[in-house]
């Protein structure tokens, strides 16, 4: 059962993208509520702007688009905060520890020059969740092994490019779930996965989600 208390509301959205071609109007007058506890899903057709939706939540949306009118009011801090408002400084605070992000294409989200471990690690050791990107590398082992990662302690010495879609993915929801965020983004993560390593992604995140007391944000 959902809690009665909200962690976002998004207000009367309106995002537009100022090209050569003239204004693209992506995303007009969305409201939501998302409510702690709750798994909500935004369904819609390709293209739709359920991405640009999902960005605009920690105030992410790339050049030329521009939020030109509306609210994103998060609750997780105790009170109300338009993340709209927030400065850059603020907003790295958010991102990653407050809410995070699990993106569709994982190879955009994993730097190609850095082992696996390393980068989990190093999310948690920039919002102070571990003392040392050792003590990283530690938590990191765990945290594949409960994103059901074949091998572990091994995978976490791999590079990007010498794991599987699915194992690259497996590694970016660990680097979601790594800081134990109220709220819990993910973008389209099995869309380019085969059907069987889909089932088992999206089954995943459930449980994750189950086990940890925060909602999820999903869209198919």
């Amino acid at each position: 059962m959902r809690s009665k208390e909200p962690i976002l509301e998004v207000k009367d959205l309106h995002i537009y993208f100022y090209t050569y071609a003239g204004v693209v109007k992506a995303i007009s007058g969305v409201t939501f509520t998302v409510y702690k506890g709750e798994k909500f899903c935004m369904v819609g057709e390709t293209g739709c702007g359920k991405t640009v939706i999902s960005r605009a939540i920690t105030n992410s949306i790339p050049k030329p688009g521009k939020i030109v009118k509306g609210e994103v009011i998060y609750y997780g801090l105790g009170r109300p905060v338009n993340i709209l408002r927030l400065s850059e400084d603020e907003l790295r605070e958010l991102r990653g520890k407050e809410i995070a992000y699990i993106v569709q294409d994982p190879s955009s989200a994993l730097d190609p020059l850095y082992q696996i471990g390393y980068q989990i690690s190093e999310t948690m050791y920039d919002h102070g969740m571990v003392g040392s990107l050792k003590e990283g590398i530690l938590k990191a082992v765990e945290l594949l092994k409960q994103t059901l990662m074949p091998d572990p302690n091994k995978r976490i010495k791999n590079y990007p490019h010498e794991l599987s879609g699915g194992q690259k993915q497996r590694a970016v929801i660990s680097m979601g779930i790594s800081n134990t965020p109220k709220l819990l983004i993910a973008d389209e993560v099995a869309s380019n996965l085969d059907v069987t390593v889909q089932a088992q992604l999206l089954e995943l995140l459930r449980r994750l989600v189950e086990k940890r007391p925060h909602p999820l944000l999903n869209h198919p």
